[in-house]
């Protein structure tokens, strides 16, 4: 093992120590913290000395007047900067420090090694890519006479919470930022084409009754069921029939949308009918979302029976993307990852991304990472240690030295 590889192991096993589970539930004895602050901390303390380094904490109030009101603290941002000229272009190092819950997860989700892997929950996703970024960071800054300026921005609230943590630091940020990567796991592929997304609920009324006497009353979520039905027949036909082709590649799903009913949540006790029952769903898009709408509405709002009682909503939309990679630090990236032997390869983000929404807000944006992207979330997520320490180099090669540029 190089001091390299060790270096980014001993990081990454660190940061996985720390626990970070992230969900959007409100109900305080089921809603994870998805504190971050701990593990920021420390990634300032260990910067500070080579980097001006701001620490954004904030809160989140969320929750209902039925749930209770829930305030969620130690969380934040981390920005760390180098103090180069003004004239040096700004290239955007983005992760985040969240995980999903640790779930059925096989082993230690805080963090193990077995023969030059690495498993734990956020292994890949994407506490990995952030080690490796971490390293090439102070690596970069060690370089004067470097291409670009580093900016390493690790955030929070990306697995839930409606991506608190990206809008609080575009809300807040007054650099010129020329160039961005986003180091989601790619397998070394470079993403410049976004899948778009939107969440949606239906609301499905009922009328409650004791359980023993199901005729005086009206069971929501039987009525929430013909309704799941309708959105399976409409995963089918999406998925059919609304393609993109510019989103096409080696995996035949990259061109097609998708929908997933995620949650039915509904009921109280067993003993009741349930009044309420609510119903939770995502879709994928790869078309603008005028063509999702009117399809959605003929398909299933307007089949749904006129005696069921029901109300959708809207959480978030947005639609797909397509980044244009004619542009000299597209180029630079492209001649890093061949100097270090990896086939140059533009792939479709099926998952949604931190890129997207620095994208509308103007900092164009590639993702960009290592690990595999099928192990996120999963109950064996796990990254390479020598994957981690060739991403480091292949960032280490961008940022470069105007020597490197001539040798690339």
């Amino acid at each position: 093992m190089t001091h390299s590889e060790d270096s980014i192991r001993l990081l990454l096993l660190k940061l996985l120590s720390f626990d970070t589970q992230n969900n959007d539930e409100v109900e305080k004895d089921r809603a994870l913290k998805g504190e971050t602050l701990p593990l920021l901390e420390f990634v300032r303390d260990r910067l500070s000395k080579i980097a001006s380094v701001d620490l954004q904490e904030y809160s989140i109030n969320c929750g209902t007047p039925k749930d209770g009101s829930l305030t969620l603290c130690n969380r934040g941002n981390l920005v760390a900067r180098l103090n180069d000229p003004e004239h040096l272009p700004r290239v955007l190092l983005q992760g985040h420090v969240d995980t999903v819950p640790f779930g059925n997860f096989q082993g230690n989700p805080l963090g193990e090694v077995k023969e030059g892997i690495i498993y734990g929950r956020g292994a890949a996703d994407m506490k990995g890519p952030v080690s490796a970024m971490i390293t090439a960071f102070e690596k970069i800054a060690q370089m004067n006479d470097r291409m670009y300026s580093p900016v390493l921005l690790l955030t929070s609230d990306e697995e839930a919470r409606d991506f608190a943590g990206i809008k609080k630091f575009l809300e807040a940020n007054r650099m010129k930022i020329d160039f961005g990567i986003c180091g989601e796991p790619t397998d070394f592929k470079i993403c410049n084409r976004f899948k778009g997304a939107t969440s949606r609920t239906i609301e499905v009324s009922g009328k409650a009754a004791h359980g023993s006497r199901p005729h005086e009353g009206r069971n929501a979520i039987y009525d929430a069921a013909r309704i799941v039905i309708l959105l399976q027949e409409f995963s089918e036909y999406i998925n059919e029939n609304l393609i993109n082709p510019a989103f096409g590649g080696e995996d035949d799903n990259n061109k097609r949308s998708t929908l997933n009913v995620g949650r039915n949540i509904g009921g109280n006790k067993v003993n009741t009918v349930p009044e309420s029952s609510i119903i939770e769903y995502e879709m994928r898009l790869v078309l603008p979302i005028e063509q999702y709408e009117s399809e959605l509405k003929s398909r299933v709002l307007d089949r749904i029976p006129p005696d069921i009682t029901y109300a959708p909503a809207t959480g978030f939309i947005f639609g797909p993307m397509v980044i244009d990679v004619n542009d000299a630090f597209s180029e630079r990236l492209n001649a890093a990852i061949k100097l270090k032997g990896k086939s140059l390869e533009f792939s479709v983000m099926d998952g949604f991304s931190e890129a997207s929404l620095l994208n509308i807000n103007g900092i164009k944006t590639i993702i960009f990472g290592s690990g595999k992207s099928n192990y996120c979330h999963s109950s064996d997520e796990q990254i390479k240690v020598e994957d981690l320490e060739l991403y480091e180099q292949v960032l280490i090669s961008f940022f470069g030295s105007k020597k490197t540029l001539a040798n690339i």
